[in-house]
């Protein structure tokens, strides 16, 4: 494989407990490992998104709020604020915690993402991290 993107789209042709024999090449040296692949466990998602792009969500009528921000994150560079909509995850319009969830959980380790943040009636598109 040539590339990240590659590599995410093989790895979406297997399921959860499928084997898969890696080749890795370290320098001159190829490493041979057999891994079994595994559901992202509960909550995995949430913590990425914290982790990574270090903002916390919560589900409102309005739809997905900001519930905090991490100081110094790269969400918090970027303006983002307690009480924002997310309103598009990568050009998907999001209307749930559980549609995020999915949707990110496809897109893990892709970043940089763009989110669109609605504040006051006013949308601007976000590259994070």
């Amino acid at each position: 494989m040539t590339s990240r993107e590659d590599f995410y789209s093989l790895l979406a042709t297997y399921t959860p407990a499928d084997r898969v024999e890696l080749t890795l090449l370290r320098g001159l040296a190829e490493l041979k490992l057999t891994v079994r692949l595994r559901a992202l466990p509960d909550g995995y998602v949430m913590a990425y998104t914290r982790r990574v792009f270090g903002f916390e969500l919560r589900q409102a009528r309005q739809g997905m709020l900001v519930a905090a921000v991490e100081r110094g994150s790269a969400a918090d560079l970027a303006g983002i604020r307690s009480g924002d909509l997310i309103a598009r995850l990568a050009g998907h319009e999001l209307d749930s915690l559980d549609q995020f969830e999915e949707l990110m959980g496809r897109m893990l380790g892709r970043e940089p993402l763009e989110f669109l943040v609605v504040r006051n009636n006013r949308g601007y598109l976000v590259e994070l991290p």
